[in-house]
């Protein structure tokens, strides 16, 4: 799923008064502060605004051990299957909940339960942390961080099960409420209007090869001008546009991904020259394929060959 169509998803889940009352459900449940982020780590969308965690608030309002927080959570996300609903631990030794929130078998962010310890768990993570962030010039002493880490709430394995089946139904009610007119917010795409549903499949299954709008419209038994105007109406994006943000979006995965070289990337997702897709790849990320893979290679954890 391209980007500008993720973020049309996220954009309209955002407004949905059933995805809100998710998060402030789990919030008065748990007293753990409950986020939903985008794939790169950005909160969107918090219950309460405010971070209730003494040790988190502190972290966060310093600019070192804020920085080191967001990276260890991006390097989590970066790390975390698409399909698994995990508890973890964060930078600051105490543990979360990680669940990602799916439609149409696409990743449009997490949601994020951050605050509570095992337990009679021991100190021995959260000493560590403490250690990392003294190093870096954290604003705490070793004693006070202990205190404030001591003030999380304490869960059993078996509560935070309950709490991640919790977190299902209510994600199933959501989808339920999205897809009741009015909807709230855009439906998962597989209850799309089915020609478009089968356009973005084939986009998505057959984007290094020659991805024809004629051909697809003759295969819905429409004309392409219609089904061109039905597209731009369901996903607010032209044709030509979705099927090159899918084929740049995979470009993406397999820059990070793999060590192929450029030129093979950029022919496997269909691009029939190496200018094209420089031209394309800048335009798309502001960058050059080569500094992209510099950039954000450090945070993969695969280095595979091949397709």
């Amino acid at each position: 799923m391209p980007d500008s169509l993720q973020k049309a998803l996220r954009a309209r889940l955002l407004r949905a008064e059933s995805f809100r009352n998710l998060l402030e459900d789990l919030h008065h449940l748990t007293k753990l502060d409950t986020l939903f982020l985008d794939p790169l780590g950005n909160t969107l969308l918090s219950c309460p605004r405010r971070e209730t965690r003494p040790l988190c608030r502190s972290l966060h309002t310093h600019p070192a051990t804020r920085d080191t927080c967001l990276r260890h959570r991006l390097g989590l996300l970066t790390g975390l299957s698409p399909r698994q609903t995990v508890p973890t631990c964060c930078a600051s030794g105490l543990r979360q909940i990680i669940h990602p929130l799916r439609i149409d078998d696409q990743t449009l962010g997490y949601l994020l339960l951050i605050g509570y310890r095992d337990p009679g768990s021991g100190e021995s993570e959260t000493q560590e942390a403490w250690t990392r962030n003294a190093r870096i010039g954290g604003p705490l002493s070793w004693m006070e961080w202990k205190r404030r880490w001591e003030t999380a709430p304490c869960f059993t394995p078996r509560q935070i099960e309950a709490v991640c089946r919790w977190i299902e139904l209510g994600l199933k009610g959501v989808h339920h409420r999205l897809e009741e007119p009015p909807a709230a917010a855009i439906p998962p795409e597989n209850i799309l209007p089915a020609n478009i549903h089968y356009v973005c499949e084939s986009i998505r299954k057959h984007y290094g090869e020659s991805v024809r709008l004629g051909s697809l419209a003759e295969a819905c038994g429409i004309s392409p001008e219609h089904l061109s105007r039905l597209f731009h109406q369901t996903t607010g994006l032209r044709f030509k546009d979705y099927l090159t943000e899918v084929r740049l979006a995979r470009a993406c995965e397999l820059l990070i991904e793999t060590d192929n070289l450029v030129a093979d990337i950029a022919s496997h997702v269909g691009y029939s020259t190496l200018s094209r897709f420089n031209r394309s790849f800048r335009d798309f990320t502001g960058m050059t394929p080569t500094e992209y893979r510099k950039r954000k290679k450090p945070f993969s954890r695969k280095t595979e060959k091949g397709f």
